[in-house]
């Protein structure tokens, strides 16, 4: 039978199929996760790419919609000969904020209408932040809070203009748009001017457009229901309740009686949620071995019970009331009039955020048909099976992360590459640790590296002062010294002199041997003196406390000293206490993990921390991190492994009885590791286009970069002459900055401030590493993106998102791209007759007349170059940017600029499955 071995990493994986104890197949995949996402992925900062496309794509609808209402204003002002000179346009802002106040206190001549058309443009281009229904203005937000501010200052003086005169500078300071509505009927009232005349062109905002809602996945054309539907609360407590699974200390299920269900049901039903500490006061039961629940710490109670809506309101159609309502102020007076609620008591549901709760996974219909089988105590998996007659739920896989997702489709895309070749019966797949963690424990790895890094050097400065080298081993013992309070915990009576710790006479013991338990980890260390650790032999540390007599002082020690649960369970472990499941219990028992293994009916999870011991001891570990190779190595280690290896090591005390734990570790590998000097790598295309009621466009890249307008520079040249050069200013997130665009950020202040953090690291990718995990503060907010100015000869102007030139009066296209940034990484498809796929350059280029040659490559494609294997990173007019396959690092290794050279260029094909 043929095994896969499917080994996941972050940007690669490693794969393998073995058969008869050898490797038939192997090879490695790349996946596409750019270096912004992977850089606040292993920061435990969120990752939202289509969150993020979708801000940039909103960016530039803002844009054009801005720029819309001011063509409209101009139009109107100039037919009522109102538009401003020239003079008038370059005037300053303190002047600005002068005439914005006189036009509020007295009416100015026929002659100077132009002066109240210059005050509307201005009131136009900042018309203040408009609260909406659903966002929270209550809660802690430092944007929020600033504008608050500056509406009580404002209070002091009599218009807006006079208050603005005050400040030293402008610049970030926004008013809520209600002042500048009131600003704006003030002047309108003064200067005799009909308010409804320019209302629309300077205030008109669209309303929020609805979502699309998904469709029931039981129900045929039934759309499902908001989570807020009290019908769905109802549903979702009983699935919840139903799922509920919990294992005493022997690892054996508890049952769960129907009155005890009954009672978590109730309080849910009150409102209060119901955590795991919680169900278990209920049952009666004090140290369990593990729990299964539906999702989460906590099932969460009833909205409507948290609400405390009274039961004689119909919860139904006050639901429709809240969900439906787009204003406040008018859906505090329904809640007043139709259901008679206080005042208070209407501000309080108004400002309830259901909305933010989402929406479900079935319709209403198919929630009615299923709520009597889960009251009838059934499973929502046996409800299903009961109402239709099909087992559904549990088949979609919710991981919740971007990274994490790319990682999962690109696996089950390689595993359904290799069944198509293969036949494969079992898979043995496992992930990387970071995949396995959430954002809260990688961003606490993220902080602990970070400070282990400023520990080092205080760790090496006490380890020199005390008479020792530094090293690892030191450091490993200092830590464990001061985590022990500098004593021994076998002999706690006896302390440790620091000026002896790193001599001979104190070394490192395993407190459960290693040969009687798999643990490498610093958890299951503690500094002990040498003479006793030989002693010792393969005894646990609390068999050997008893053994000298000193069991009641040990116990005390541990259970006073300031340690974690599992170092603590370690200490106190006797011979008999030691676990047979140990590896295979945490195998595989995390969610994401499970999702991985959800990809084949026969799979099983080979532990990481087996896995590198064996990757170090049997082949070394010939590549980094950063070479896609190390995937590799380890999917070949555990080709070595079986479901035998894993249980040799949850019962490694009966094997082991008369061996060291040298001799339980030295197991062989028979599958030794190829030549991987030149492994195939399958790099997947980026898909460019999507096809849109606007024609063919970019799919992914247009949205990175958010363009803010053209800029002039004007400076004298060598020879004194003026010169005059176009920039634009485009907005980059910190994580994508290269050492150019550092030197051309536009604000100086920031610019000095990330070149100073990036000066403290050798290595740039470090720094942008720790730019992206602990940003640079400025102004007491931290610096996350930054506007970088970049020249003309690296934009294109583009007036259509179709590429076909129209810059008329959007014509047949309702949105306009003013300028494209890179546009050689762009690419489009252009129906004609024939579908072509072709960069956006070259498409708008064709269009202008002009000509453009890229050898027949595209970005993303695999070339051998002098015998070695490159991926295309970028295409210029006449050159190409290449970057070994193998390396993770976004950095080019080799510019062909000649065309002679272009032209020695082969697309590689080697044979793969993929």
């Amino acid at each position: 039978m043929k095994t896969a071995n499917i080994y996941c990493g972050i940007r690669s994986i490693g794969w393998n199929v073995a058969e008869d104890g050898a490797v038939i197949d192997f090879g490695v995949k790349r996946v596409n996760v750019d270096f912004d996402s992977y850089y606040a992925f292993i920061s435990g900062l969120p990752v939202a790419k289509r969150i993020d496309r979708r801000m940039k794509r909103q960016m530039r609808r803002n844009l054009w919609r801005y720029k819309t209402r001011r063509a409209k204003l101009e139009k109107l002002l100039k037919s009522d000969g109102m538009y401003p000179t020239q003079v008038l346009l370059r005037m300053d802002r303190s002047a600005l904020n002068e005439l914005r106040h006189s036009l509020c206190t007295q009416r100015v001549a026929p002659e100077h209408r132009q002066d109240v058309g210059r005050a509307l443009l201005d009131i136009q281009a900042k018309r203040g932040y408009k609260s909406m229904r659903g966002v929270d203005d209550t809660g802690e937000s430092e944007y929020l809070e600033a504008i608050a501010k500056h509406e009580d200052a404002l209070k002091a003086y009599p218009t807006v203009g006079a208050y603005l005169s005050s400040l030293e500078s402008c610049k970030n300071v926004i008013l809520r748009r209600e002042t500048y509505e009131a600003e704006y009927l003030r002047i309108c009232e003064v200067q005799g001017i009909d308010p409804e005349r320019y209302w629309g062109a300077i205030f008109r905002q669209r309303p929020l457009k609805k979502g699309k809602i998904a469709f029931c996945k039981l129900e045929a054309n039934r759309k499902v229901t908001h989570q807020s539907n009290p019908l769905y609360q109802q549903f979702r407590i009983l699935r919840d309740v139903a799922n509920i699974e919990i294992y005493d200390a022997e690892n054996s299920e508890v049952e769960i009686t129907a009155e005890q269900r009954r009672a978590f049901i109730r309080q849910l039903q009150l409102g209060k949620d119901l955590t795991k500490a919680g169900a278990l006061k209920i049952m009666g039961i004090k140290k369990p071995a593990a729990y299964a629940w539906y999702s989460g710490k906590l099932i969460m109670g009833d909205i409507w019970g948290k609400l405390n809506v009274n039961v004689d309101v119909s919860k139904d159609a006050l639901w429709q009331d809240l969900i439906a309502a787009t204003d406040d102020s008018l859906l505090i007076a329904l809640l007043e009039r139709k259901y008679e609620f206080s005042h208070d008591r209407a501000v309080e549901l108004a400002g309830y955020d259901l909305k933010g709760l989402g929406y479900a996974d079935y319709s209403a219909k198919a929630i009615r048909k299923l709520l009597p089988e889960l009251d009838a105590r059934k499973t929502l998996k046996e409800a299903i099976m009961s109402v239709y007659g099909k087992v559904d739920f549990g088949a979609g896989i919710a991981l919740r992360n971007v990274v994490l997702e790319q990682v999962h489709a690109s696996c089950a895309a390689l595993l359904k590459a290799i069944q198509d070749k293969h036949e494969v019966g079992k898979l043995q797949v496992e992930v990387d640790s970071l995949l396995k963690m959430g954002n809260k424990a990688r961003k606490a790895r993220s902080s602990a590296a970070r400070r282990a890094e400023k520990e080092s050097a205080e760790l090496n400065r006490r380890i020199v002062e005390a008479g020792g080298e530094p090293s690892d081993y030191n450091r490993k013992k200092l830590r464990l010294w001061d985590e022990m309070g500098g004593r021994c915990p076998y002999f706690p009576d006896a302390e440790i002199p620091l000026t002896e710790l790193f001599t001979d006479a104190y070394n490192l013991d395993h407190v459960v041997p290693k040969s009687k338990l798999f643990d490498f980890s610093e958890t299951n260390l503690v500094v002990c003196p040498t003479e006793k650790n030989t002693e010792k032999l393969r005894a646990t540390g609390a068999d050997f406390a008893a053994a000298v007599g000193a069991w009641g002082a040990y116990v005390a020690f541990v259970n006073a000293a300031k340690i974690g649960d599992k170092k603590k369970s370690l200490l106190l472990m006797r011979e008999d206490d030691i676990p047979t499941d140990y590896l295979s219990r945490s195998a595989g028992a995390d969610y994401n993990t499970r999702c991985f293994l959800a990809l084949h009916p026969s799979s099983r999870c080979i532990p990481n921390r087996l896995i590198s011991l064996y990757a170090k001891a049997w082949y070394g570990n010939p590549y980094g991190e950063d070479d896609v190779r190390h995937v590799l190595v380890k999917a070949f280690a555990m080709a070595n492994m079986s479901e035998r290896t894993i249980d040799y090591f949850d019962h490694i005390r009966d094997h082991t009885r008369e061996q060291t734990s040298a001799g339980a570790y030295g197991l062989r590998a028979e599958i030794a590791l190829p030549d991987l000097s030149n492994v195939p790598v399958y790099c997947p295309k980026t898909k460019f286009f999507r096809k849109t009621k606007f024609g063919y466009i970019s799919r992914f890249l247009l949205h990175r970069e958010s363009i803010y307008g053209q800029r002039t520079r004007t400076y004298r040249d060598a020879k004194g002459g003026v010169r005059e050069e176009i920039y634009y200013k485009i907005r980059h997130p910190v994580g994508k900055l290269t050492p150019k665009m550092v030197r051309n950020i536009s604000d100086a202040a920031i610019r000095r401030l990330i070149e100073a953090r990036i000066g403290q690291h050798e290595d740039y990718r470090e720094a942008i590493q720790r730019l992206v995990e602990a940003p640079v503060l400025f102004n007491g907010k931290p610096v996350k993106s930054v506007s970088v100015n970049v020249f003309s000869d690296t934009l294109t102007p583009l007036h259509s998102a179709s590429c076909d030139g129209r810059t008329g009066k959007l014509a047949a296209h309702e949105r306009k791209i003013d300028f494209v940034y890179s546009a050689i990484n762009y690419s489009l498809q252009v129906v004609d007759g024939k579908k072509q796929v072709r960069t956006l350059l070259q498409a708008v280029r064709e269009l202008n007349g002009g000509a453009f040659s890229s050898a027949g490559l595209h970005k993303g494609d695999r070339v051998i170059y002098n015998g070695a294997q490159y991926v295309v990173s970028g295409i210029d007019e006449g050159k190409v940017a290449l970057r070994s396959a193998y390396t993770m690092i976004a950095e080019n290794a080799i510019n062909l600029s000649k065309a002679a050279e272009i032209a020695l260029l082969q697309r590689q094909h080697i044979p793969q499955v993929l």
